[in-house]
């Protein structure tokens, strides 16, 4: 038997060892490429399917933008419309008790993701960017739509005030106060007479094209339709 020194003195000439050494080195190095491999193909995998996920609550967030947006636009100048054959003037137009004060939850920071994009010419960033803008303008739609109506009604109880229950000593200062009422009041009703359907027609733009940016973008996502194929009312897909 040979000492551990001879055999190191005549290491090279051991074929029967190279023979087993250079497979299990090429295997551990297939081995170890391949796990990394499924690895960064499983966390892609996944970081891709958390995206679209995020994507589908934002195209639904935005559907629910533009339902209560035609929810309000129905119940303040639609309603009327229909009701007077004309436009309604702004003391025709009441409160629109029940009108939501905040919109659904919206972190601009949750889809930053969404302007890093490898194509150059991506459109994702530019829709995202017209996202924000119609997300402030729909919140700023909101509290006019809440003061107008907190306002109409202390405008109706200082009308009964000044006509049943006011004092003569009470009544230029009611008057004074109905003025005003009025004048912000109808300011409010200019600001959401064009405003509200212009952000509703954004929106109904807005969501086609996130659509189509998404679907180029995650070209295995899929992504969820607000309305049916058949809708003749519904904005194009």
């Amino acid at each position: 038997m040979q000492s551990i020194a001879e055999w190191w003195q005549h290491f090279p000439e051991h074929t029967e060892y190279w023979n087993a050494f250079w497979p299990a080195v090429l295997g551990a190095l297939v081995g170890a490429i391949t796990a990394f491999s499924l690895e960064r193909w499983y966390r892609k995998r996944e970081r891709i399917a958390r995206e679209v996920g995020e994507c589908n609550k934002l195209i639904f967030i935005l559907g629910q933008m533009l339902t209560a947006l035609l929810v309000i636009n129905d119940g303040l100048f639609e309603e009327p419309r229909k009701k007077l054959g004309r436009a309604p003037n702004w003391d025709e137009i009441g409160a629109l008790d029940g009108a939501p004060t905040e919109g659904p939850d919206f972190i601009i920071g949750e889809y930053t993701f969404l302007l890093e994009d490898d194509d150059p010419i991506s459109l994702t960033p530019y829709v995202l960017g017209r996202i924000y803008a119609a997300e402030s303008e729909f919140r700023a739609i909101l509290g006019r739509v809440s003061e107008r109506s907190r306002l109409w009604h202390e405008f109706n109880e200082t009308r009964v005030a000044a006509r049943y229950m006011a004092s003569a000593a009470e009544l230029p200062g009611i008057a004074a106060s109905t003025t005003l009422l009025t004048a912000r009041i109808k300011e409010l009703t200019t600001w959401l007479a064009t405003p509200l359907p212009e952000a509703i027609e954004t929106l109904k733009k807005i969501i086609p094209e996130l659509r189509t940016a998404l679907t180029k973008r995650y070209p295995k996502g899929r992504f969820i339709f607000l309305w049916p194929n058949d809708d003749s009312t519904a904005p194009p897909v």
